[in-house]
């Protein structure tokens, strides 16, 4: 049979990320087929497996499955130099340290580039260089606070609320990967490397590209989507609690379209029809969403009353199907139990030597050419034999010898 290689397959990454944004970028492309190569400290590891049993955790085995791990120090002029040989073999570099750390290491783009001029170097950071806080920490939280997320999450009337989602780290990752992969196609046509810059900042506040579109400067905290104007429902509601299920996550959220009148707004049809309310369909009084809005006490009583006869995936089941825009309220235990997530791939089961069987989120991207099944992370500098001796052809003795001045 023909082998069809994965998208990335040939891609030979070399990883110094650390955390989050980083790792998630380098996994987002091991998911399309790269060669991950992690590089990480002797004896200690990367500062993420700080803390964790045997230099891992469920974090880190979600955020490093499907790489390898060298180890090697960036400061042993040993190190550099079989970094640097590294470097020459490889097509991607990708870092996200604290900002200059990677110049100060003898590792920026001026010297990357005469080592090998095709390679391409990604840089993760929290600010963009003239940013008044470009020297400062950058993590999930902050980013979410400096970048519009806060100020627009939480109840109408309460205090900004950093969301329990990765809104800076997870989108800068996925940035990262599309700034590579356009670079990696470029240079199919220029021969040529590119640095790739991206910072969590100007992710966060891209997430927020629609909320431009009112181009108010006081968009309403807890009135529903910033970008449009206020109209009703759009809210969750309290649906028939499920037994044996502590999660507090009996809901269901709503949104029907404000723009079209509701004589000929199908999900506002759709709704009246589903809670018994199919007077409203035809009432002026309920015909704009300004004027749902003005009601929206009366609206939230009259869905509350039906949803709590029916449980959150019946419900949706009910108003989707009656073509209101819905969602019901899964919880990750929700998610986790969900066969068609595992049936489609995107959930995985995998097998750890230190947690046994554990579900894995797969990835989001579905080619057909492109195969995907979620292997271990690996453990520090499991892979050295492997890619110092084969991938960059270290004899025995040249590898011997950096192990004994410290290098590796």
């Amino acid at each position: 049979m023909e082998h069809i290689p994965n998208a990335l397959e040939g891609v030979n990454v070399l990883d110094f990320t650390q955390f989050a944004s980083g790792p998630i970028c380098t996994l987002t492309l091991a998911h399309l087929g790269a060669n991950i190569i992690k590089v990480e400290r002797p004896i200690y590891g990367e500062a993420g497996r700080a803390g964790t049993k045997n230099g891992e955790d469920m974090l880190w085995t979600t955020l490093h499955a499907n790489k390898k791990s060298i180890t090697a120090d960036m400061k042993n002029p040993k190190g550099k130099e079989l970094l640097f040989r590294m470097i020459k073999k490889c097509d991607v570099v990708v870092e996200n340290m604290a900002p200059g750390t990677f110049e100060r290491l003898g590792f920026g783009w001026d010297i990357l580039k005469e080592v090998n001029p095709r390679i391409i170097f990604c840089q993760i950071k929290g600010y963009a260089d003239n940013s008044p806080w470009a020297g400062m920490p950058a993590f999930d939280g902050p980013v979410q606070a400096t970048g519009g997320i806060a100020a627009q999450t939480g109840q109408l009337g309460g205090p900004p609320t950093i969301s329990g989602i990765a809104l800076a780290d997870d989108p800068s990752g996925h940035y990262a990967a599309t700034g590579i992969l356009a670079a990696l196609y470029q240079r199919t046509v220029t021969g040529r490397g590119q640095q790739v810059r991206i910072n969590m900042q100007e992710v966060a506040i891209s997430g927020s590209r629609m909320s431009f579109a009112s181009q108010d400067a006081n968009l309403i905290r807890g009135q529903g989507l910033p970008f449009v104007p206020p109209s009703a429902p759009n809210d969750v509601f309290p649906t028939k609690p499920r037994e044996n299920d502590p999660s507090n996550n009996d809901y269901i959220y709503l949104y029907v379209n404000m723009r079209t009148p509701g004589p000929k707004n199908a999900g506002w049809i759709g709704l009246c029809n589903s809670i018994g309310k199919p007077e409203w369909i035809n009432d002026p009084n309920f015909e704009s969403g300004a004027q749902r809005w003005e009601r929206r006490e009366e609206i939230r009583k009259a869905i509350i009353a039906w949803t709590l006869q029916h449980d959150k995936e019946e419900a949706m089941r009910i108003l989707g199907g009656a073509g209101v825009p819905c969602g019901a309220v899964l919880s990750i235990q929700d998610i986790m139990h969900d066969q068609s997530m595992l049936d489609s791939g995107f959930l995985q089961v995998m097998h750890h030597s230190e947690f046994g069987d554990i579900i894995q989120v797969g990835s989001a991207y579905h080619l057909s050419d492109t195969k995907f099944e979620i292997q271990p992370s690996p453990k520090l500098g499991q892979h050295n034999d492997e890619i110092y001796k084969g991938f960059l052809g270290l004899s025995n003795e040249e590898y011997e010898a950096y192990k004994a001045c410290g290098a590796i």
